[in-house]
């Protein structure tokens, strides 16, 4: 049975996208949330530069069946650290919080839906907080809170 799994990848841009590649070449399905943020241009005072940023830096959700592909198959590939645990087993994040993670990030703020689930409420806390470090540890908690 596939599950999504949160795998970390230690540091670095390209070694996360030569991890990523890997990945997809064994057939498994690989999320990394993004979000933009914009920097003051240092050459340009009064004006920004948009960039695209990780929302979990140096993690990535990854969706494949343990029963067909085992844990250390992947973390013997180039650039990964470990998966992440919960209750002393694999940590796993329920789809329907993927899914809303993945349409929070495609749709655009007048077309989002009102209704409020739980997985919704978590994604928005999740993306407003600025600083990555709190944002990973949202993350962490709202596994133990799944785990559960």
């Amino acid at each position: 049975m596939q599950a999504w799994y949160l795998l970390y990848s230690g540091n670095g841009k390209d070694k996360n996208t030569h991890l990523v590649a890997l990945l997809e070449q064994l057939g498994i399905e690989v999320y990394q949330p993004m979000m933009t943020v914009y920097k003051v241009r240092q050459d340009r005072p009064g004006q920004f530069r948009r960039k695209s940023v990780p929302l979990f830096a140096n993690y990535l959700f990854v969706r494949f069946d343990h029963s067909q592909l085992n844990f250390s198959h992947i973390l013997r590939l180039s650039g990964a650290s470990y998966f992440v645990r919960s209750c002393n087993r694999f940590a796993t994040m329920p789809s329907e919080f993927i899914d809303q993670l993945k349409q929070r990030s495609s749709e655009k703020k007048s077309q989002r839906n009102t209704r409020n689930t739980k997985s919704k409420q978590l994604i928005n806390l999740i993306k407003n907080e600025p600083r990555d470090a709190e944002r990973v540890k949202l993350l962490h908690q709202s596994l133990v809170f799944h785990a559960r």
